[in-house]
């Protein structure tokens, strides 16, 4: 069961403006190269930890966990993005660097204010994710 101090922390997360953004989602892009810019929808899920990301490929949707985020770096910090994120302003622009061996995924948002409340969100949650006992990381306790 969760302390009151932590269930508490809890509730004021789900209230936060950023991951309640999150959880409605939007439409970011990912990039590759100069020219593989393609169009992805992103998606906190209702656990709090998990993120869905449609392709309009008609492949499966991936989910990734924040608990397997190494990092968020804003701008044009990744090489993928000082190469080819240069025709989108920095504000925008965000990179999510993960353990083992998950490739990294540049995102551009559709406006600076989506950018940056994708980044706060992403900080935020990946905050809770570490303060997290080992037991609720096991059953990836909802907020």
């Amino acid at each position: 069961m969760v302390g009151n101090s932590q269930g508490k922390h809890q509730e004021a997360l789900r209230e936060d403006e950023d991951v309640k953004f999150m959880m409605v989602g939007s439409n970011l892009q990912k990039i590759k190269s100069r020219f593989w810019k393609k169009n992805r929808r992103m998606k906190l899920q209702e656990d709090g930890l998990s993120v869905w990301c449609e392709s309009k490929s008609g492949k499966k949707p991936s989910i990734f966990s924040v608990m397997d985020i190494r990092d968020i770096q804003e701008g044009h910090r990744s090489e993928v993005m000082k190469k080819h994120g240069s025709s989108f302003s920095e504000k925008r622009c965000f990179t999510i660097t993960f353990t083992g061996n998950r490739t990294d995924l540049d995102l551009v948002a559709d406006s600076e204010e989506e950018g940056r409340k994708w980044v706060q969100g992403f900080k935020k949650l990946r905050k809770k994710a570490e303060a997290m006992s080992q037991r609720e990381k096991i059953h990836q306790y909802p907020f």
